[in-house]
Protein backbone atom coordinates (compact mmCIF):
# COMPACT_ATOMS: atom_id res chain seq x y z
CA UNK A 1 0.00 0.00 0.00
CA UNK A 2 2.88 2.61 1.07
CA UNK A 3 4.66 1.54 -2.47
CA UNK A 4 1.52 2.39 -4.11
CA UNK A 5 1.38 5.44 -2.48
CA UNK A 6 4.40 6.44 -3.22
CA UNK A 7 4.17 5.59 -6.89
CA UNK A 8 0.78 7.64 -7.03
CA UNK A 9 2.54 10.41 -5.73
CA UNK A 10 5.30 10.33 -7.93
CA UNK A 11 3.18 9.71 -10.84
CA UNK A 12 1.27 13.25 -9.74
CA UNK A 13 4.36 14.67 -9.65
CA UNK A 14 5.59 13.85 -13.07
CA UNK A 15 2.57 14.96 -14.95
CA UNK A 16 2.25 18.04 -12.58
CA UNK A 17 6.12 19.07 -13.66
CA UNK A 18 4.68 18.32 -17.80
CA UNK A 19 1.63 20.12 -16.77
CA UNK A 20 3.33 23.11 -15.70
CA UNK A 21 5.67 22.41 -18.61
CA UNK A 22 3.07 22.20 -20.98
CA UNK A 23 1.56 25.19 -19.74
CA UNK A 24 4.17 27.37 -19.74
CA UNK A 25 4.94 26.69 -22.93
CA UNK A 26 1.33 28.03 -24.14
CA UNK A 27 1.92 30.95 -21.92
CA UNK A 28 4.76 31.53 -23.30
CA UNK A 29 3.18 30.73 -27.02
CA UNK A 30 0.29 33.54 -26.02
CA UNK A 31 2.39 36.25 -24.96
CA UNK A 32 4.95 35.60 -27.55
CA UNK A 33 3.89 39.05 -29.31
CA UNK A 34 3.35 42.21 -27.46
CA UNK A 35 2.07 45.11 -29.63
CA UNK A 36 2.22 47.94 -27.48
CA UNK A 37 0.51 51.65 -28.86
CA UNK A 38 -1.09 51.64 -31.69
CA UNK A 39 -2.76 54.97 -33.59
CA UNK A 40 -5.50 55.06 -35.46
CA UNK A 41 -4.84 52.36 -37.93
CA UNK A 42 -6.87 52.83 -41.47
CA UNK A 43 -4.47 51.82 -44.23
CA UNK A 44 -3.43 48.37 -43.54
CA UNK A 45 -6.00 46.56 -42.97
CA UNK A 46 -4.91 43.90 -40.15
CA UNK A 47 -2.36 42.78 -37.83
CA UNK A 48 -2.76 39.00 -37.55
CA UNK A 49 -0.95 37.41 -34.41
CA UNK A 50 -0.01 34.08 -34.90
CA UNK A 51 -0.56 32.89 -31.34
CA UNK A 52 -2.94 34.01 -29.99
CA UNK A 53 -5.20 34.55 -32.76
CA UNK A 54 -5.78 38.48 -32.18
CA UNK A 55 -6.64 40.69 -35.47
CA UNK A 56 -5.75 44.78 -34.89
CA UNK A 57 -7.00 47.11 -37.35
CA UNK A 58 -3.93 49.21 -38.85
CA UNK A 59 -2.80 51.88 -40.68
CA UNK A 60 -0.11 52.65 -43.48
CA UNK A 61 3.00 53.26 -39.94
CA UNK A 62 2.83 52.13 -36.31
CA UNK A 63 5.06 53.79 -34.15
CA UNK A 64 6.91 53.03 -30.57
CA UNK A 65 5.27 54.88 -27.68
CA UNK A 66 7.33 56.62 -25.05
CA UNK A 67 7.84 53.45 -22.93
CA UNK A 68 9.24 50.92 -25.77
CA UNK A 69 9.24 49.24 -29.20
CA UNK A 70 6.11 49.29 -31.15
CA UNK A 71 6.14 45.91 -31.68
CA UNK A 72 7.68 42.64 -30.23
CA UNK A 73 7.92 39.12 -31.75
CA UNK A 74 10.10 36.95 -29.58
CA UNK A 75 10.55 32.98 -28.98
CA UNK A 76 10.09 30.06 -31.02
CA UNK A 77 7.56 29.45 -33.68
CA UNK A 78 6.47 32.84 -33.30
CA UNK A 79 5.15 34.40 -36.11
CA UNK A 80 3.38 38.12 -36.92
CA UNK A 81 1.32 38.63 -40.23
CA UNK A 82 0.81 41.94 -41.22
CA UNK A 83 -1.70 41.82 -44.25
CA UNK A 84 -2.62 44.75 -46.54
CA UNK A 85 -6.38 45.51 -47.65
CA UNK A 86 -4.42 46.16 -50.93
CA UNK A 87 -0.91 45.20 -52.55
CA UNK A 88 1.67 47.25 -51.15
CA UNK A 89 4.83 48.81 -53.02
CA UNK A 90 7.33 49.56 -49.98
CA UNK A 91 7.76 49.49 -46.89
CA UNK A 92 10.64 50.25 -44.29
CA UNK A 93 11.06 49.42 -40.50
CA UNK A 94 13.68 50.28 -37.85
CA UNK A 95 14.75 47.63 -35.33
CA UNK A 96 15.38 48.49 -31.35
CA UNK A 97 17.02 45.24 -29.69
CA UNK A 98 17.59 42.36 -31.75
CA UNK A 99 19.05 39.10 -30.39
CA UNK A 100 19.80 36.10 -32.50
CA UNK A 101 19.30 37.47 -35.89
CA UNK A 102 20.08 33.94 -37.45
CA UNK A 103 16.76 32.72 -35.85
CA UNK A 104 14.61 35.72 -37.30
CA UNK A 105 13.31 35.99 -40.78
CA UNK A 106 11.14 38.98 -42.14
CA UNK A 107 9.36 37.85 -45.41
CA UNK A 108 6.97 39.34 -47.75
CA UNK A 109 4.30 37.54 -49.90
CA UNK A 110 4.18 38.65 -53.74
CA UNK A 111 1.86 36.74 -55.85
CA UNK A 112 1.25 34.35 -53.51
CA UNK A 113 4.57 33.17 -52.60
CA UNK A 114 6.83 34.48 -49.63
CA UNK A 115 10.10 35.45 -50.14
CA UNK A 116 12.83 36.46 -47.87
CA UNK A 117 13.97 40.36 -48.13
CA UNK A 118 15.93 40.70 -44.59
CA UNK A 119 16.75 40.07 -41.21
CA UNK A 120 16.81 42.14 -37.93
CA UNK A 121 19.73 44.28 -36.70
CA UNK A 122 20.12 45.72 -33.28
CA UNK A 123 19.51 49.56 -33.48
CA UNK A 124 19.17 48.75 -37.96
CA UNK A 125 16.65 49.16 -40.52
CA UNK A 126 15.43 47.15 -43.32
CA UNK A 127 13.89 48.65 -46.74
CA UNK A 128 12.12 46.71 -49.13
CA UNK A 129 10.62 47.72 -52.61
CA UNK A 130 8.61 46.07 -54.99
CA UNK A 131 5.16 46.15 -56.13
CA UNK A 132 2.26 43.87 -54.96
CA UNK A 133 3.07 42.38 -52.04
CA UNK A 134 0.30 42.07 -49.71
CA UNK A 135 1.82 40.72 -46.62
CA UNK A 136 4.31 41.17 -44.23
CA UNK A 137 5.59 38.12 -42.42
CA UNK A 138 7.97 38.00 -39.36
CA UNK A 139 9.20 34.90 -37.97
CA UNK A 140 11.43 34.22 -34.32
CA UNK A 141 12.34 30.37 -34.60
CA UNK A 142 14.17 30.20 -30.98
CA UNK A 143 13.49 30.57 -27.70
CA UNK A 144 15.74 33.13 -27.27
CA UNK A 145 15.26 35.07 -30.72
CA UNK A 146 13.51 38.24 -30.21
CA UNK A 147 13.24 41.75 -31.75
CA UNK A 148 11.76 45.08 -31.06
CA UNK A 149 10.35 47.12 -33.91
CA UNK A 150 10.09 50.79 -32.91
CA UNK A 151 9.08 51.53 -36.58
CA UNK A 152 6.61 50.44 -39.46
CA UNK A 153 5.84 52.22 -42.57
CA UNK A 154 4.33 50.77 -45.60
CA UNK A 155 3.49 53.00 -49.02
CA UNK A 156 0.68 51.97 -51.45
CA UNK A 157 1.42 51.88 -55.16
CA UNK A 158 -1.55 53.98 -57.35
CA UNK A 159 -1.82 51.78 -60.25
CA UNK A 160 -3.83 54.47 -62.24
CA UNK A 161 -1.54 57.20 -61.57
CA UNK A 162 -4.81 59.44 -60.55
CA UNK A 163 -2.57 60.50 -57.49
CA UNK A 164 -4.89 58.39 -54.93
CA UNK A 165 -3.21 55.65 -53.60
CA UNK A 166 -4.28 52.17 -54.14
CA UNK A 167 -5.40 51.23 -50.10
CA UNK A 168 -7.40 54.03 -50.81
CA UNK A 169 -8.90 54.54 -54.28
CA UNK A 170 -12.57 53.73 -54.31
CA UNK A 171 -12.31 53.80 -58.32
CA UNK A 172 -9.15 51.68 -59.55
CA UNK A 173 -8.75 52.34 -62.80
CA UNK A 174 -9.61 55.60 -63.87
CA UNK A 175 -8.60 56.74 -67.26
CA UNK A 176 -5.44 58.88 -67.56
CA UNK A 177 -6.01 62.64 -67.34
CA UNK A 178 -9.54 63.08 -65.66
CA UNK A 179 -10.19 64.76 -62.23
CA UNK A 180 -10.99 62.54 -59.17
CA UNK A 181 -11.75 63.37 -55.85
CA UNK A 182 -10.03 62.45 -52.30
CA UNK A 183 -11.53 59.25 -53.27
CA UNK A 184 -9.95 58.66 -56.47
CA UNK A 185 -13.41 58.37 -58.16
CA UNK A 186 -13.42 60.85 -61.35
CA UNK A 187 -16.63 63.00 -62.14
CA UNK A 188 -18.94 63.85 -64.98
CA UNK A 189 -20.38 67.36 -64.34
CA UNK A 190 -22.33 68.03 -67.26
CA UNK A 191 -23.64 64.27 -67.52
CA UNK A 192 -22.53 63.64 -70.73
CA UNK A 193 -20.46 60.15 -70.52
CA UNK A 194 -17.33 61.93 -70.98
CA UNK A 195 -15.12 62.56 -67.58
CA UNK A 196 -14.03 65.48 -66.49
CA UNK A 197 -10.64 66.29 -67.27
CA UNK A 198 -11.39 64.44 -70.31
CA UNK A 199 -14.31 66.36 -71.18
CA UNK A 200 -13.54 68.91 -74.28
CA UNK A 201 -16.51 70.66 -74.31
CA UNK A 202 -17.87 71.09 -70.16
CA UNK A 203 -21.17 72.78 -69.30
CA UNK A 204 -23.04 70.27 -72.45
CA UNK A 205 -26.80 70.86 -72.16
CA UNK A 206 -28.05 67.82 -71.03
CA UNK A 207 -29.29 65.22 -73.29
CA UNK A 208 -26.92 66.14 -76.04
CA UNK A 209 -25.09 63.95 -78.20
CA UNK A 210 -21.66 64.27 -78.11
CA UNK A 211 -18.18 63.05 -79.47
CA UNK A 212 -15.55 60.95 -77.67
CA UNK A 213 -14.20 64.62 -76.31
CA UNK A 214 -17.24 65.82 -74.92
CA UNK A 215 -18.29 67.50 -77.73
CA UNK A 216 -21.60 67.79 -78.87
CA UNK A 217 -23.00 68.21 -82.82
CA UNK A 218 -25.12 69.81 -84.76
CA UNK A 219 -25.61 67.92 -88.17
CA UNK A 220 -27.95 70.30 -89.38
CA UNK A 221 -26.83 73.27 -88.48
CA UNK A 222 -29.67 74.63 -87.00
CA UNK A 223 -28.58 75.38 -84.00
CA UNK A 224 -30.07 73.06 -81.79
CA UNK A 225 -27.99 70.23 -80.95
CA UNK A 226 -28.08 66.54 -82.12
CA UNK A 227 -30.25 65.06 -79.29
CA UNK A 228 -32.08 67.87 -78.55
CA UNK A 229 -33.27 68.13 -82.17
CA UNK A 230 -36.77 66.64 -82.80
CA UNK A 231 -36.81 67.53 -85.95
CA UNK A 232 -32.77 66.22 -87.95
CA UNK A 233 -32.31 66.94 -91.33
CA UNK A 234 -33.41 70.46 -90.99
CA UNK A 235 -32.74 72.03 -94.33
CA UNK A 236 -30.19 74.77 -94.32
CA UNK A 237 -31.63 78.47 -93.48
CA UNK A 238 -34.52 77.20 -92.19
CA UNK A 239 -36.20 79.18 -89.50
CA UNK A 240 -36.43 76.73 -86.57
CA UNK A 241 -38.02 76.61 -82.80
CA UNK A 242 -36.11 75.64 -79.65
CA UNK A 243 -37.32 72.00 -80.42
CA UNK A 244 -35.01 72.04 -83.89
CA UNK A 245 -38.30 72.53 -85.95
CA UNK A 246 -38.95 74.35 -88.92
CA UNK A 247 -42.10 76.22 -89.52
CA UNK A 248 -43.99 77.62 -92.58
CA UNK A 249 -45.83 80.33 -91.44
CA UNK A 250 -48.00 81.28 -94.72
CA UNK A 251 -48.58 77.65 -95.90
CA UNK A 252 -47.18 77.82 -99.23
CA UNK A 253 -44.86 74.58 -98.61
CA UNK A 254 -41.75 76.81 -98.40
CA UNK A 255 -39.90 77.17 -94.99
CA UNK A 256 -39.71 79.88 -93.17
CA UNK A 257 -36.27 81.81 -93.69
CA UNK A 258 -36.00 80.22 -97.05
CA UNK A 259 -39.58 81.70 -98.00
CA UNK A 260 -38.56 85.15 -100.13
CA UNK A 261 -42.06 85.81 -100.46
CA UNK A 262 -43.19 85.27 -96.56
CA UNK A 263 -47.34 86.55 -96.29
CA UNK A 264 -48.45 84.76 -99.47
CA UNK A 265 -52.12 84.07 -99.71
CA UNK A 266 -53.40 80.41 -98.84
CA UNK A 267 -53.89 78.71 -102.39
CA UNK A 268 -51.77 80.83 -104.46
CA UNK A 269 -49.11 78.65 -106.00
CA UNK A 270 -45.78 79.44 -105.79
CA UNK A 271 -42.17 79.19 -106.80
CA UNK A 272 -39.47 77.57 -105.12
CA UNK A 273 -38.55 80.57 -103.47
CA UNK A 274 -42.02 80.78 -102.06
CA UNK A 275 -43.18 83.60 -104.59
CA UNK A 276 -46.53 83.54 -106.13
CA UNK A 277 -46.96 84.21 -109.87
CA UNK A 278 -49.77 85.78 -112.13
CA UNK A 279 -49.20 83.72 -115.33
CA UNK A 280 -51.84 85.54 -116.88
CA UNK A 281 -51.47 89.25 -115.82
CA UNK A 282 -55.27 89.26 -114.53
CA UNK A 283 -53.72 90.46 -111.07
CA UNK A 284 -55.19 88.18 -109.52
CA UNK A 285 -52.20 85.40 -108.42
Amino acid sequence: MNRRLKYSLFTLVLLTIALILGTGMVLADSTLVEPFNYPNFAQVSSFTLHSPYIVYSANSSFNANSTGSALQVRGNNTTVTISTSVAAKSFSMTFGSCNRSQNISIQVRVNGSLTNVGSCSSNGSLSYSANNFDRIVITTNHPFASVNINQLSVTFGDSDNDGVSNHVDQCPGTPAGATVNAQGCPSDSDGDGVLDGLDQCPATPAGATVNVQGCPSDSDGDGVLDGLDQCPGTPAGATVNVQGCPSDSDGDGVLDGLDQCPGTPAGATVNVQGCPSDSDGDGVL
